[in-house]
């Protein structure tokens, strides 16, 4: 609402958000004259600042305004998404930490939507068994800075860790990953691709 409620005048704009667990939802909202919109927490503890909601806790749609989140955690309970991105903007990740969301969500869901990994992030906690790490429809892309590692703590449950489907791309080509998960590691259909630069079908967690 702040950063909605100013003109920009073509400058980028960065809200730092104190340490703390906030339920309150992050929605997207049209943008005056800012072209980049950053929320960071923590840099140093990427599980000081927590976004806890019980439905999805950040919903971005298409609108004028690059995003980038930094440095915090999400997670949701009863229901909803974590991170859910609709439309072609482009959304950056940096250093979150990806907990627990309601059996049978997902924690990451692109649709239509464009999403870049800049470095490595936190999974430290899963969907109940029945959700995904990452589902992208429609025309999504994932793509990263080639390089990263993805902490994996407690040893969370899905029914896939990634499902691309419906014309959509992901490239986790260069990535680490430290820890391990449960349930089908990918699944792929439509047309969709999982880039993994020849990786062997047991890479992915």
């Amino acid at each position: 609402d702040v950063a909605a409620s100013i003109d920009g005048g073509g400058y980028d704009v960065t809200i730092q958000i104190a340490d703390g667990t906030y339920t309150g939802n992050i929605i997207s909202k049209q943008m005056v004259g800012i072209s980049n919109l950053t929320l960071v927490g923590n840099t140093g503890n990427n599980a000081a600042v927590v976004l806890s909601t019980t439905d999805t806790a950040i919903f971005l749609s298409s609108v004028n305004t690059s995003w980038k989140l930094e440095s915090f955690k999400v997670q949701t309970a009863t229901s909803g998404f974590g991170i859910q991105v609709v439309g072609g903007f482009l959304v950056t990740l940096k250093n979150l930490n990806f907990g627990a969301v309601a059996t049978g969500f997902t924690q990451l869901l692109l649709q239509s939507s464009n999403v870049y990994f800049d470095g490595g992030y936190s999974i430290s906690g899963g969907t109940g068994g029945t959700g995904r790490h990452i589902s992208m429809f429609g025309k999504a892309n994932l793509n990263s800075s080639g390089s990263g590692t993805v902490t994996i703590t407690g040893t969370p449950g899905y029914d896939y860790f990634i499902l691309c489907d419906r014309n959509s791309f992901a490239n986790y080509a260069g990535w680490t990953f430290s820890g391990s998960a449960t349930g089908g590691r990918y699944y792929a259909a439509m047309y969709s691709v999982i880039y993994t630069n020849g990786q062997s079908t047991t890479w992915l967690p």
